[in-house]
Formats: structure tokens, C-alpha cells, sequence
């Protein structure tokens, strides 16, 4: 009885499925043959809807969507901006002014299946994406040099090509398509990537010498978690209308729509090298689904960012331009809304600037200066008055300040010869209290600070990276430990994305970096402390309970206080600022 009732329901399904897929042909046969012709065929709503195209720019395009096409396993001849050909593949650029079934918004993208017409948005053919360096972000003013401006053009399509391929005449829910069409323009992305490799610069994050050693299927695999690395980055800043957080009823944000589809290929990987670069890409995209639980307002510009600062709950931001033009935006307040699609955090769209005369930001109060590390070591030797045993080379290496009384500072500092806490008188130039705290050799092998407690110098936090570019035989996490007790307590610890490395390899085997990595620290607040990692991300820690509040990701991007447990982080020459709010996860 099961196995008819099976037959029988296995049977519906196919006959619906049938039955949708012809009336979708039919439905296109009669638009195309009865009395509501194509409008695509139209040279009058063709010259109100489609961008004007210089010859080299057409050129260029044409070229890269016929070898997008071929890829995809597409013979018809490409044909854009013309008139409706059935036999050919249609594509248009259009404006983004426009409205009703042509309209687009920036950097999207859509196959008409009705008119079987591919729509790019000149955001998407020209995006403005930031490139990424170690420990720093750029933005290429040329998308012609974008790797990873081309990289999503070249996605877009292969993704609209999909639908084309997989959904032009068969009805599929809406997520399952997208789906399906994500997972055929990454697959023969791939294969383009794999095909164009030693072209030009290699885009991947990750060793390029060491993807190219893989087995092809592998490579492509590898290839395809470096590009959504790349991607998961470039797009949260780049000039779309859409960031990394955005999400509506049609595709679900970044992380949640990719990193099924990099599990799946993480099952695929046959060697360990590729496994670990999957793994490495699951962790980055970890860090993006951090920092988004703590986003709550997006500030969308149509300029790029020069420079940019807060002041009494506004955000002041003064375009890279020629002209100087300036827009003064009001940030929301708690309790926050979430998108027009209520699927995300709120969009602010700033189009509107003042031209000239931006104003300047509000100069800081003077404050006393700590000592920096070389003249605090030398310091340190003078009271003592020889170097330790057994330190040929004594150094601190960082120096971290709290205000006491009148002029003088609470220090902690991080030596190669002990961790430290002392009053320092900012007039005389002295130390006293002097307080060395109860440490092991272990804590001074890696990069780390030491905090002082308010108001007492024997007491305070440190933070360490255990990171490094040795071979990994312990854990790389970033540890707080609360000094003042015998031995410092651990009160809170974050694993780093290097902790996915294989044990026994380096950090050098897999990260674009050339030395150990590098750790900085900072004292907020009385008990607000933020670390970032440069190969990793920025943590806020709350060090009175021993909790991280927040991750933003990348560790490269900016940050500015915003008052009330707020901050705002945005790249230079990007166009997307984010609001966090701390604890909010």
C-alpha cells in the first residue's frame, strides 16, 4: 500500500511539474506571437530604459559576457542593447531610474522570463568595491582593476544565467531557484577562475601557489571558498544598494544564503589542503554573522568617504571629492528599526550634500601622555638599575593608560621581562608603585597588554594573542585573564579564525602575510577594552564581566565612538557605514 501511495504522489508531482512547465512555454509562445508584443523589440523603449554605451566599453563587455555565456554552456550569439532577437542571448544595462517590471534597483540583477530578456544595473557592470590588503583596505578608483568588482560582475551573470538555463520554462520556489542558481554560477565561476589562473593577479585571500597545486576538482572547490571570502568583505563596503547584512523576501543575507553551499563542498574536498581552505572561509563568515548580530543601522552614501567623525548623535561625512561636499546625518536611537522589508537592520540612504566648507571636528580636550615603551624601559632599568637575568635585549612592548588624580596615570605594560602595573607623574616624568604582577614565561611568548584597574595599579586585565606564525601546537585565541591574583584568572577567551589551520603548519602556509600576526589594543572606557587581531577581526570586551560584546569584521575597517554603547566602523573610499551597539547579541 505504501509503496502504490508513493507511486501515486511521486506521479502528482511529476504531472504538476510537466503541466507548470508547459504553460510557462506556452505562456511565452503567446506573448511572442499574439497581440502583446515584446517591448524589448521596441528601439523607443529601448532608448528610454538602456545605458549608452561608449565602443570600447561594448566592446569589453561583450567580450566578457560571451565568455560568461560560453562557461555557462550557452551557444547563442550575445546581443546587448539591441533589439529582441529570438535566436540570440539578450542583454540590456539599464538605468536605474526607472520603474514597473523594468526597474532595478542598484547593483541587482534579473532574467525576465517572460520576455527572456537578462537586466544588469550599470552598479552591477561597474561596481565600486573595496580591495582588501593585509591590515588595511583601499578602494580601487578604477573597476577596471577590481578583482573583486570583476569577480561579482562575473557571479551576477553566471547567476542570472542560471535562472536562464534552470528556471526558463519550469516553476521553482523562489528560494529553491535561488539556490539552484547560486550553485550554478559558483560552479562555473570556479571553472573560470581555474581556467584564467596565472592571467593576471590571482583574487584569492589564501595561498594562490598552494590552490594551484590541487587536484582540479579541488582547486575549484578552493577557488570558489576564497572568492566568497573575498566577496563576504568587498560587498559590505562597496556602492550597491545592498550590503554583506542585507537580506529581503527573495535571498536570505550573505552568510545565511552561502555557507550551506560551502558545507556541502567542504563534504566534497578530497584533500586536506582544500578542506582547511573551506574551513577557513566557514570561519571568516562566522565573523560576518558576528559583526551583523551587533549591526543595527546601515547608512547607505552615494559618495565615497573621505573623512568621517561623530558629534552630539550625528555622523558628519565629508566625501572623497574634488568639490568637498559634506552630509550631516542624524543616527536612530534605541528602540531600532529593522528594514523596509523588516528582514534586516534599518537603511539610511544619504543622496543629499552641501557643497564646500565641511565642517572640522571639535578638537579633543588635552590629555596626559604615558610614556612610550622605549622610554619606559629605560625607565624601568634606571629604577632597578641592571636588566634582569637572563634578558639580553629587555623592551616593553605596550603601554596602556588609565587618568588618576591631577597629572599623573595608572600604567600597565607588557615587557619581555614581566608584566607591570606603576603611577606615572606626566610633569616629573617618574614612576612609583612600581608592581609587578604573578606571571609565567608562556604569557611573555606572545603579543599582549596589560590594563590597569581604576584607581589601582596592582590590579588590572591582559589581554594575550597566542597566535603566532610557528607551527600551530596550541590553541590561537585571544585570552583575558584578570590580573592581581596568584595566578591571573582566565575570565574570557575567543578562538581566532587561525585556530582552523591544521595543527603543526603555519600561519604563513595559508595567509598572505610575510610576519607573526599582530596584535592592538585599546582602553575605551573604564571597562570597555577592544583588541583586534589584523588576520582576524575586532572584539569588544567588557572586562568587569568578563564578556565579549562585539566582533567587527574585518579588523581593517574604522571605528568611532557614537556615545550611549555605540560605534560606528566604515572603510575609507567605501559608501556603506555600519552602527553597532554593543551587547546586543
Amino acid at each position: 500500500m505504501t509503496n502504490m501511495q508513493d507511486v501515486k504522489s511521486w506521479s502528482a508531482r511529476h504531472w504538476r511539474r510537466i503541466f507548470l512547465g508547459m504553460a510557462a512555454f506556452l505562456g511565452v509562445v503567446a506573448l511572442w506571437f499574439g497581440g502583446n508584443p515584446n517591448p524589448w523589440s521596441d528601439p523607443e523603449h529601448l532608448a528610454k530604459v538602456d545605458v549608452e554605451l561608449d565602443q570600447n566599453t561594448r566592446a569589453d563587455l561583450e567580450r566578457e559576457l560571451r565568455t560568461l555565456a560560453r562557461v555557462a554552456g550557452i551557444t547563442a550569439p550575445v546581443a546587448l542593447n539591441k533589439p529582441f532577437d529570438p535566436v540570440k542571448l539578450n542583454i540590456h544595462i539599464v538605468r536605474g531610474d526607472l520603474d514597473g517590471r523594468d526597474k532595478l534597483q542598484d547593483g541587482d540583477a534579473r532574467y525576465d522570463a517572460g520576455w527572456d530578456v537578462l537586466l544588469l544595473s550599470t552598479r552591477v557592470v561597474r561596481p565600486m568595491v573595496p580591495g582588501l590588503e593585509y591590515a588595511n583596505v583601499h578602494l580601487s578608483t578604477d573597476p577596471q582593476e577590481s578583482l573583486i568588482a570583476q569577480t561579482w560582475f562575473q557571479f551576477v551573470v553566471l547567476h542570472e544565467l542560471g535562472h536562464r538555463t534552470l528556471h526558463r520554462y519550469v516553476a521553482v520556489a523562489k528560494d529553491v531557484a535561488e539556490q539552484q542558481a547560486d550553485k550554478f554560477a559558483f560552479e562555473h565561476l570556479a571553472e573560470l577562475q581555474v581556467e584564467q589562473a596565472g592571467k593576471g593577479d590571482d583574487p584569492n585571500l589564501f595561498s594562490p601557489q598552494l590552490i594551484a597545486g590541487l587536484p582540479p576538482a579541488d582547486r575549484r572547490i578552493a577557488v570558489t571558498a576564497s572568492t566568497l571570502t573575498m566577496l563576504s568583505v568587498g560587498l559590505q563596503f562597496s556602492d550597491v544598494a545592498f550590503s554583506t547584512f542585507f537580506s529581503d523576501p527573495a535571498h536570505d543575507a550573505f552568510v545565511k544564503r552561502f555557507v550551506p553551499y560551502l558545507t556541502e563542498l567542504l563534504l566534497r574536498t578530497t584533500t586536506f589542503q582544500a578542506r582547511t581552505i573551506v574551513q577557513l572561509a566557514l570561519a571568516y563568515l562566522d565573523r560576518v554573522r558576528l559583526t551583523g548580530e551587533s549591526v543595527v543601522a546601515e547608512i547607505h552614501l552615494s559618495r565615497p568617504i573621505g573623512k568621517l567623525f561623530y558629534e552630539n548623535g550625528q555622523v558628519i561625512v565629508v566625501a572623497d571629492d574634488k568639490e568637498l561636499n559634506w552630509a550631516r546625518i542624524d543616527l536612530p536611537s534605541p528602540p531600532y528599526k529593522t528594514s523596509a522589508e523588516g528582514t534586516g537592520p534599518a537603511v539610511i540612504d544619504v543622496a543629499s550634500w552641501t557643497k564646500g566648507n565641511p565642517p572640522a571636528p571639535a578638537e579633543a580636550e588635552p590629555s596626559h601622555e604615558p610614556p612610550d615603551p622605549q622610554e619606559l624601559t629605560r625607565m624601568l632599568m634606571e629604577t632597578s638599575g641592571k636588566a634582569p637575568a637572563g634578558v639580553e635585549f629587555p623592551r616593553c612592548d605596550d603601554v596602556q593608560s588609565v587618568p588618576a588624580e591631577g597629572s599623573s596615570l595608572l600604567l600597565g605594560f607588557y615587557c619581555n621581562f614581566g608584566l607591570f602595573g606603576a603611577r606615572y607623574d606626566t610633569n616629573a616624568k617618574t614612576l612609583s608603585g612600581l608592581h609587578q604582577f604573578n606571571w609565567t614565561q608562556k604569557f611573555l611568548e606572545q603579543p599582549g597588554a596589560v590594563f590597569p584597574a581604576n584607581g589601582d595599579a596592582s590590579k588590572g586585565w591582559l589581554v594575550i594573542d597566542t597566535a603566532s606564525d610557528g607551527k600551530h601546537d596550541q590553541e590561537f585565541a585571544l585570552k583575558l585573564y584578570e590580573l592581581g591574583q596568584s595566578p591571573p584568572k582566565l575570565v574570557n577567551e575567543e578562538p581566532l579564525v587561525a585556530d582552523t589551520i591544521p595543527n603543526g603548519t603555519s600561519a604563513l602556509d595559508w595567509f598572505r602575510i610575510s610576519h607573526p600576526p599582530v596584535l592592538s589594543c585599546d582602553r575605551l572606557s573604564a571597562n570597555l577594552i577592544t583588541c583586534l587581531d589584523y588576520i582576524d577581526a575586532r572584539f569588544f570586551f567588557d572586562v568587569e564581566h568578563g564578556v565579549t560584546l562585539a566582533v567587527v569584521y574585518p579588523a581593517s575597517a574604522y571605528i568611532a565612538g557614537a556615545g550611549e554603547g555605540r560605534f560606528i566602523f566604515y572603510v575609507p573610499g567605501g559608501y556603506h557605514v555600519f552602527l553597532i551597539q554593543l551587547g546586543v547579541r
